[in-house]
């Protein structure tokens, strides 16, 4: 029963269809079929960005949508016991009907994947046990390329039309085999995804980025990786993407590259002592402090002038009806007869109270310092990082990538050696570049 709505609570894995028996399906539930169909696997917190719209709408149209057999969902084994659903579709006559409405756009609903999906995914397949651990890996691997798409998009969508996402292709679609080489035999090129993104403001021939995507989830061996990166080089340089994709504005690997900018590190100029004075003045936590600081002992002073007698003098006048008017003049004097118990005490707490706004700022005075020292202690040591690999580091490797190349035209040495060297370089590069940047 559910609390708040004092109603009977629907199994989350067993579907109910009487419940929503006589629902027309919304605009909304359409949408999140059409969204689904887009990206095979979805997570509800996925789906309810993409939709958009009020959360709890879409929870119950989800809910609507599994029990009325529209829609699946499932549970990652090796997620946490209260995770979120993944959901997909594998009724594939229910949603032929659904393919009819012209609310929706039929193209995203791939009935092959969603027989497939059945097959292995579905109601059949988990009461037969066919959930394997290779078919949830899948399952996750999937939520990752997935999850990469809607982040995709939604970044994409924020631009201002400055980036679109103009293709995404995933699945066997974007798999190809490159033929052998004097190096290796043939291999699969099997990209997790290939996409294309849209720059309309930039100059022609300059306005699409071609991209493959790859979601590793660390399980792929040292080898296998290896040779992902050699197909991928060989389907660059046998000029494969022009067949497959029509890529025909990617620079030719033989033209080359653009003249990186000049960048250069910042000298360290300023002495540390300089850059304390400097830090003092313009940190605002600090001034802060030292106005607490001044409040304060304004506050002990006045506590300090409660121990002098005070004197006072008032002056009354009062209209009276049917009498006559009355004036009236006090004098008053207060004496500080009992200090050591009032006036004392007032003293002490307002001593108190500076002494700890003294101490909180020089407390933020050292933090402040010691968060400066050693910025200034990590740039001199990036500095001295990067003379290291300047000077002596990388030109040692592009000495080794340099004699690699002629090794590998005679055939002394494999591509792999030097894919191996040339990749050295780029992280060495990357690593200098990392430290002072």
């Amino acid at each position: 029963m559910d609390a708040s709505s004092g109603k009977a609570r629907l199994p989350k894995t067993r579907r109910v269809p009487e419940a929503f028996s006589g629902r027309e399906l919304t605009e909304r539930s359409l949408k999140i079929i059409e969204t689904i169909g887009r990206y095979r696997f979805l997570s509800s917190s996925k789906i309810i960005r993409l939709v958009g719209g009020n959360e709890d709408v879409t929870h119950r149209h989800l809910q609507q949508l599994f029990h009325r057999g529209f829609i699946s969902r499932m549970k990652v084994p090796s997620a946490p016991v209260n995770s979120e659903f993944v959901y997909f579709l594998e009724n594939a006559a229910l949603l032929k009907s659904v393919a009819r409405d012209t609310r929706i756009n039929a193209e995203y609903l791939n009935f092959d994947e969603i027989r497939l999906n059945r097959e292995k995914y579905g109601r059949d397949g988990a009461t037969n046990g066919r959930r394997r651990t290779g078919q949830m890996l899948f399952i996750e691997h999937e939520l990752m390329i997935s999850d990469f798409h809607a982040a995709l998009e939604a970044e994409a969508s924020l631009s201002e039309g400055r980036v679109g996402l103009d293709v995404w292709q995933q699945g066997n679609n974007t798999w190809a085999t490159v033929p052998t080489t004097r190096d290796s035999a043939a291999l699969p090129h099997r990209p997790d995804a290939y996409f294309v993104l849209k720059f309309p403001n930039a100059p022609d021939g300059q306005q699409y980025g071609h991209f493959f995507y790859e979601a590793d989830r660390n399980t792929t061996s040292r080898t296998r990786f290896k040779l992902k990166l050699v197909a991928y080089v060989q389907f660059f340089l046998q000029g494969l993407y022009r067949e497959k994709y029509g890529a025909r504005k990617v620079r030719d690997p033989e033209w080359p590259l653009p003249p990186s900018a000049s960048v250069e590190p910042a000298a360290l100029s300023e002495k540390l002592d300089a850059l304390y004075a400097s830090a003092a003045k313009n940190d605002t936590s600090l001034q802060r402090e030292q106005q607490m600081v001044e409040k304060n002992q304004l506050a002990t002073q006045l506590a300090h002038k409660e121990y002098l007698p005070d004197f006072g003098v008032a002056y009354m006048y009062q209209q009276r009806p049917n009498l006559p008017d009355m004036n009236g003049m006090t004098f008053t004097i207060n004496v500080p007869v009992f200090y050591k118990s009032k006036q004392r005490e007032e003293v002490r707490q307002a001593t108190g109270e500076t002494i700890s706004a003294e101490r909180s700022r020089d407390n933020r005075k050292n933090d402040l310092q010691f968060e400066l020292k050693q910025n200034y202690l990590a740039a001199q040591a990036s500095k001295q990082l990067l003379d290291l690999y300047s000077k002596a580091v990388v030109p040692q490797s592009s000495l080794a990538l340099e004699s690699s190349m002629p090794a590998y035209e005679v055939g002394n040495v494999d591509f792999l050696t030097v894919l191996s060297n040339f990749s050295t370089i780029l992280n060495q590069d990357l690593f200098g570049c990392g430290g002072w940047i």
